[in-house]
């Protein structure tokens, strides 16, 4: 008797949900972009030294009574619910896709850094094709040397064309696309500069 009262015991102890706890880890990259996630191997090796454990605190209760989405179509999920008592609070403006001014001006600063680097690489490579231009028809530096520099030529040509390509992709993405989607999520086009 006392194996099988200890069994239901187990059995029932088990069959009781734990409260859910979720342990979250932050980070900071070289670009001072803060990130966050819950599963510690997606944390780049080289930050986790640096990292700091958020306590864990239980997950809240799923909403008890769906309400009526903001569309009107059926049920509200509890996501839909916290952006828009968040948003109703005023405790933090977020968009309707619940992206605040720090994530936009975070794409922002991505971005520009990634057009910035782009430049200063092409500045470099100008310099060198500059170089090799004047050595390849210099005619101290013979016929032979100027074939062996046509293909360094051809290298350095590929490369700027690709930085340009990437300069030409960031300034889209700053002058038009982000302040597009940002205009579609309904953020402020304050919260882009």
């Amino acid at each position: 008797m006392g194996r099988i009262s200890i069994g239901i015991l187990l059995l029932l102890g088990l069959s009781i949900p734990a409260p859910l706890l979720a342990e979250i880890y932050k980070w900071i990259d070289e670009q001072g972009v803060i990130h966050f996630t819950d599963d510690y191997t997606k944390i780049p090796e080289k930050y986790r030294k640096k990292l700091k454990v958020i306590e864990e605190t239980p997950l809240p209760p799923p909403a008890q009574q769906p309400t009526v989405s903001s569309s009107g179509e059926g049920p509200q999920t509890s996501a839909e619910q916290t952006k828009e008592e968040r948003r109703e609070r005023g405790d933090i403006k977020i968009d309707n896709e619940g992206h605040d001014r720090a994530w936009w001006q975070a794409q922002i600063a991505t971005w520009k850094q990634k057009r910035d680097q782009a430049i200063a690489q092409r500045k470099e490579l100008e310099a060198r094709y500059e170089v090799l231009v004047r050595r390849a028809y210099n005619p101290a530096f013979g016929q032979r040397g100027r074939r062996s520099l046509q293909g360094e030529l051809k290298t350095v040509e590929d490369q700027l064309t690709q930085l340009q390509l990437a300069i030409d992709e960031a300034n889209e993405m700053l002058e038009k696309k982000l302040p597009a989607q940002a205009a579609e999520a309904g953020a402020p086009s304050e919260w882009l500069q």
